[in-house]
């Protein structure tokens, strides 16, 4: 019987916009893994896989749990399937996650290693409270080992104070096998579709992809724009969702924008085969926020064909390298921007090149079954 490793995700797992946890978790194959979770969602998107609630169903049982777990810092029913299901390993996911693990857990690291990843807001937005950088000192001398996505986070983490000798790089792999790709010819086309996709938050930097398409339109340019995303999946009017949709009429954009929402991962996907570039105009929030490493969602673009044109952000440039997998400006460089469209529009042997090189970069270095043996294996080496 396989041994088993318990992933942990405290309030939620399987997010829509965090498809890439559950393709990691569907291709591991040495160790039987479960996620546990206070809450298991979007199971008809992502119906493979074991995983766990640890809260009651009944609110009364619930509360007194709650109550006992603020009392002596124990969470009963983790601990109860800790016990039946005997872990060699704990990994948890988001800092934050693991220290609310540990708060549910205090002796978890004494009975388990325990294993961290970072992925952006985690490692930028929340240590930023003087409460939680604290917190986080007390995770680093816990935790086995701290994953990060690529050297920009990896450095960001050793200036939170994670030890050096306990952090290490690594790639999120996708499934590169189900991205066909799809060579765009732009030329002949009498409107050029470009197309963003995230949450409506600062650090996505979809203002200045609006922005970018007020300058192409002035340029006389006849171009589109398409946002997938929203605020939340109750599209609720956030700041940053009012100023979006400001910029658009503000501007006089309305006939230019396509607005989606969210879309499932098969959707947008089909949906980025009738575009002609992608962007990916990250950057660092007035509140602190970033990326991170980068974004998965840019990983499987770069397989489909698509040229993609980003902010140098993070980790993003470990994926688009300069003229060589796509196209790297300045931060905040709306002309940047600009020139990147008009030089995808009008060399077509730069496109082919760089399309190509993109999606080989992608398949030998974020291939799922290579980089979850390469995880699995380090498990191995520490459990």
């Amino acid at each position: 019987m396989k041994k088993k490793i318990v992933h942990y995700r405290d309030k939620q797992v399987f997010k829509i916009t965090e498809n890439w946890l559950y393709y990691q978790f569907k291709n591991f194959s040495k160790y039987n893994h479960i996620y546990y979770s206070k809450e298991i969602i979007n199971r008809n998107l992502f119906p493979e896989g074991k995983t766990k609630r640890v809260k009651s169903d009944f609110f009364l049982m619930d509360f007194i749990l709650r109550i006992f777990r603020k009392i002596f810092k124990l969470n009963l029913i983790l601990l109860f399937n800790l016990l039946i299901d005997n872990p060699i390993l704990i990994h948890a996911h988001f800092g934050l996650d693991a220290c609310l693990l540990i708060d549910q857990f205090k002796s978890i690291s004494k009975i388990k290693p325990l294993f961290v990843s970072f992925y952006g807001f985690d490692a930028y937005l929340v240590p930023i409270d003087p409460f939680w950088k604290q917190r986080y000192q007390e995770l680093f001398q816990r935790s086995t080992l701290c994953l990060a996505e690529g050297p920009v986070m990896a450095e960001k983490l050793k200036k939170l104070g994670c030890p050096k000798d306990k952090i290490l790089i690594h790639k999120i792999g996708i499934e590169v096998e189900k991205y066909k790709f799809f060579q765009r010819n732009i030329e002949d086309k009498k409107i050029v579709k470009l197309i963003i996709a995230g949450r409506f938050v600062e650090k996505k930097g979809i203002i200045y992809a609006l922005k970018l398409i007020k300058l192409l339109k002035k340029n006389r340019k006849k171009v589109s724009l398409t946002i997938v995303g929203d605020s939340d999946q109750f599209g609720t009017k956030t700041i940053e969702k009012k100023k979006i949709s400001d910029y658009i009429k503000r501007n006089e954009l309305e006939e230019d924008v396509v607005l989606t929402g969210f879309l499932s991962p098969e959707e947008l996907l089909e949906l980025s085969y009738l575009h002609h570039i992608l962007l990916m105009p990250s950057v660092f929030a007035a509140n602190g926020d970033a990326e991170g490493g980068h974004p998965v969602f840019l990983t499987e673009m770069a397989l489909t064909g698509i040229p993609i044109i980003a902010f140098d952000h993070c980790d993003i440039k470990e994926i688009v390298v300069n003229n060589k997998t796509g196209i790297l400006v300045d931060d905040k460089d709306i002309n940047g921007l600009c020139a990147g469209v008009e030089k995808i529009i009008t060399e077509k042997k730069f496109v082919e090149r760089i399309t190509k090189n993109a999606r080989t970069l992608v398949e030998h270095d974020y291939n799922i079954q290579k980089q979850n043996k390469i995880l699995e294996n380090i498990y191995e080496k520490y459990s």
